[in-house]
This record gives structure tokens, C-alpha cells and sequence, in this order.
């Protein structure tokens, strides 16, 4: 969380140590949390290498106590290899090793991701699926490195990372993608991992993709003309030449594929297990799997959204089962597609808070916080922890 310590924050709160500081983008991931500084400075918490340790320190914490759990963090910081960070408990300057300034922060599971202004595109953290993107599979990329392939000409404009893949807009519009690509979640007709970025294949009838979202094994992403596209596990349908509609198959989709809605679209997030769609008509759409049924909708259901007029964004993360909903005034409410199996209607959507708290959200369970008075600019979902930058 950047407060210090290894408790849980079960309400938004100031990150005091840079609460001063002027910030312009967040993200949050597995186990890490990055924020950009006014200044040009990258901020980095929690522990951006790991993966697996993440797991076993939190098993520690629950059957040994929080204080052998800091500990353990505590040593591990001490001994990382080549001068990485262990666990940051508070944010902390990690430095880029370009002229260029950053303008867009993406985390993932162990690896991070930084845009500079240049277009140039910086990858640190685990590498073992070549997701950093520079043309080899490692165990970790401590330094950052750039991102070759089909970016190292071009440039990025867009990049998002999923859980162990990656995949960027370049300045021609193009999507590339990198990693790990085991259920057809690189949309290259393949299930191979790739080091280098490669550019895909998807209809663009003269138009540039404005938005790439990755999720935990799938991507989406969003045309500028409001078309969109996606590809990745358990998203694959076939025709019923009978009743002439889409029939799920469980299967991945191996290659981009377009996704029909009644109104262009205005905006797409996409988290672990499903992305969300918000059209010009000011629905809400979801499609991937729902938590708690375990059903798959490999084509888009509709939810109710209170005040869905008002709505003018969605954030998402691929270690994140929720999807985050952006309103008109500043507030935020957070949703998961799908509900507990003891609860009704399944295939309905669950609110789980808003803020500022409105004191009538569906569920009841609100939360209200003097941070949040403020207008959310930003906000991004990770692995049992969010991020919230606010006016």
C-alpha cells in the first residue's frame, strides 16, 4: 500500500510520503505499485521483481504474524541480487536510464513497464516468458531495457501488461504484443511465447487503434472508430448455422476477433478473468469469466449501472478481479462481473463502493474517506490492493 507497513487498509489513504509530491499517472499490479512524478521521476513500492515470494510472504503473515513476515521482507531486501529492490514499504525514486520524459506507467506480475515521451518503450522485472520484450528470456531484468522487435522503429503511444504478457500501440497505430502467449493471448494464431514485440494482424478499414488493455491471459483492444477487438483464453466462439448466433466453445481465440455491440465504444478495461465496455449509448457491457459462477461469456452481457449517463470511464488491472467505474463528479465505484454463488441472479453485476459514498450503493458496502472528496483522475486495480490519483 506505500504506508510503511505490512497491514492491511481496508479505506483509501494518503500516501504520506508523497503527498506532496504532484503526480500524473498510477498502476498497480501483482505485488507493486508505480506512480510518475510531475518531475519525471519513476516511484516504485511493494516488491516489483517477485512473483512467487509474494504468495509464500503472505502465507507467512497469515499463519506466523505480520512481524516475521517484515522480517523475512526485511532480509530480502538486504540480499537481492545486482542492488534490486526487495519490498518497498514506502514509495521510492527508481531511476530511468533515458533523456526522454515518462508519461505512462503499466505493471504486471513481477515487470513493469514505462513509456517515455520519445516513444521509446522501458521494460524491468521478471523475464522468464520474454516479457520484458528485448529479444531474450531471462530470470530478471533488474536494469530496464528497451523494447525491440517491431517498437524499436516506430515507437509506442499505448502499452498495457497482463499478467506475464505485454502489448503496445505503436505511432502508426498498429498493435504489437510480447510474452507469454500459451492461450492465444499474443492474437498471433500461435500459443508460443515471444521475446520481441511482434505486430499482429487485425482489420483496421483505415483506422488507428487508440487503447490496448491486457488482461491476466487475454487482450482487448479498442479502434479509434469505437470498434473492438479481442483475443486470448476461453474467448473463442463458433456459428450456430441453426439459430444463427455465437455459441461458446470454452476454447481460446487465437487471433483478434471483433466483437459486436449495438453502439460504437467508448472505452474499454480490461482485469484478470473479463474486460469491461462502456459504448456511446452509456451502457455497460462485460464479457470474459465471471468469478463465483465460473461461467464463460465469450460474448458481452449488459449490467445495470446506477447513473450510467454520468459514467465517462473504466479502469481495470490484470491481477485485478473487479473493474473500476469512473463518474462525471469525481466519484468511483468499483464492481465485480459475476457474484457469490449463494446470491442471486449470477449474471448480474455486484457494486461493491463507491466513493465519495453516496450512502445508497448497491450491496451496501461503501467507504467513505476525506481523500476521496476529491476528483478521481486516475485509477488503476492490482493484486488485493488499488491505486487512486485524484485532482
Amino acid at each position: 500500500t506505500g504506508h510503511g507497513d505490512l497491514e492491511v487498509c481496508s479505506k483509501p489513504e494518503v500516501i504520506e510520503t508523497i503527498k506532496d509530491v504532484p503526480c500524473t499517472a498510477v498502476a498497480a499490479g501483482w505485488a507493486h505499485s508505480a506512480a510518475l512524478a510531475q518531475d519525471g521521476r519513476l516511484l516504485l513500492w511493494g516488491q516489483p521483481f517477485e512473483l512467487r515470494n509474494v504468495l509464500r510472504l503472505r502465507r507467512t503473515a497469515q499463519t506466523s504474524g505480520r512481524a516475521l513476515a517484515s522480517f523475512i521482507s526485511g532480509m530480502n531486501w538486504l540480499l537481492s541480487p545486482n542492488g534490486a529492490p526487495g519490498l518497498r514499504s514506502v514509495p521510492a525514486e527508481f531511476p530511468l536510464p533515458s533523456s526522454s520524459a515518462p508519461v505512462k506507467v503499466s505493471c504486471g506480475a513481477g515487470f513493469t513497464a514505462v513509456l517515455m515521451e520519445d516513444g521509446s518503450l522501458l521494460l524491468f522485472g521478471l523475464n522468464t516468458f520474454g516479457q520484458c520484450g528485448n529479444g531474450e528470456e531471462s530470470p530478471t531484468e533488474f536494469q530496464p531495457v528497451q523494447a525491440l522487435g517491431a517498437l524499436q522503429d516506430q515507437g509506442a503511444m499505448d502499452v498495457s501488461l497482463g499478467f506475464q504478457h505485454a502489448a503496445a500501440i505503436t505511432r502508426s497505430g498498429d498493435i504489437v504484443t510480447w510474452g507469454k502467449g500459451e492461450r492465444g493471448q499474443l492474437g498471433t494464431g500461435q500459443t508460443v511465447n515471444s521475446s520481441l514485440p511482434l505486430r499482429i494482424t487485425l482489420p483496421t478499414d483505415g483506422k488507428r487503434f487508440a487503447t490496448v488493455s491486457c488482461g491476466f491471459n487475454h487482450t482487448a483492444a479498442l479502434r479509434e472508430d469505437g470498434q473492438v477487438f479481442v483475443w486470448g483464453k476461453m474467448l473463442s466462439t463458433v456459428e450456430d448455422q441453426i439459430n444463427m448466433r455465437p455459441v461458446v466453445t470454452h476454447e481460446d481465440q487465437l487471433v483478434p476477433r471483433h466483437v459486436s455491440l449495438p453502439s460504437a465504444v467508448k472505452a474499454v478495461a480490461s482485469s484478470a478473468y473479463h474486460t469491461a465496455i462502456l459504448t456511446e449509448d452509456h451502457q455497460l457491457w462485460a464479457m470474459g469469466l465471471q468469478i463465483g459462477t465460473r461461467q464463460s461469456f465469450p460474448q458481452p452481457v449488459p449490467l445495470e449501472v446506477e447513473d450510467a449517463k454520468d459514467v465517462v470511464g473504466l479502469a481495470g488491472g490484470p491481477s485485478s478481479s473487479a473493474t473500476a467505474v469512473l463518474y462525471r463528479d469525481g466519484s468511483v465505484r468499483v464492481l465485480h462481473f459475476g457474484v457469490p454463488p449463494e446470491q442471486p441472479h449470477p449474471e448480474a453485476g455486484t457494486w461493491i463502493g463507491r466513493w465519495p459514498d453516496s450512502g445508497d450503493g448497491p450491496q451496501g458496502t461503501t467507504t467513505n474517506s476525506a481523500v476521496m472528496v476529491k476528483k478521481a483522475k486516475a485509477l488503476s486495480l492490482g493484486w488485493q490492493h488499488s491505486l487512486l490519483l485524484v485532482a
